[in-house]
């Protein structure tokens, strides 16, 4: 994993390297489900620092990286909130400044993480904290259009 992570780190905006952790916490993620979320919540922590970089195909594979997690590393997320807030801040970022397709990517991420139905009482805390800041995103868009 450390490997992986110094590959991300050096190419942080590859969507094949995400592509391929995406592919592998489907199949190992459950069976080493701790080492997966430290890989993940470093991803989510360089591409918040990197969100001026918004190119589809790469929000769309981290969105499906992160709607992956809280279906296999369920109880490392619920007991992270700093790692939750750092993915829906990325997904808010996003939501206003990436492709159509990169913004569906977004929602289904957000109701990803309200539909957990286990070990979820952070993860519902958190994005119950940061719902102001998405229904404001929500009214903009819709001012806008």
């Amino acid at each position: 994993m450390d490997i992986l992570l110094s590959y991300i780190q050096h190419y942080p905006h590859s969507t094949i390297l995400l592509k391929t952790l995406t592919s592998l916490t489907k199949f190992y993620g459950k069976d080493f489900a701790p080492a997966f979320f430290a890989v993940i919540r470093d991803i989510a922590r360089i591409a918040f620092s990197n969100l001026e970089y918004n190119d589809e195909n790469y929000v769309r594979e981290l969105m499906q990286l992160f709607a992956v997690t809280p279906c296999i590393c369920c109880v490392q997320l619920n007991q992270d909130p700093d790692c939750i807030t750092t993915m829906l801040r990325v997904a808010d970022s996003y939501v206003n400044t990436a492709p159509t397709r990169a913004k569906m990517a977004c929602f289904s991420l957000l109701n990803r993480l309200v539909r957990c139905e286990t070990d979820n009482d952070n993860i519902v805390r958190v994005v119950t904290s940061l719902a102001g800041a998405f229904l404001t995103v929500r009214e903009i868009m819709i001012s806008e259009a």
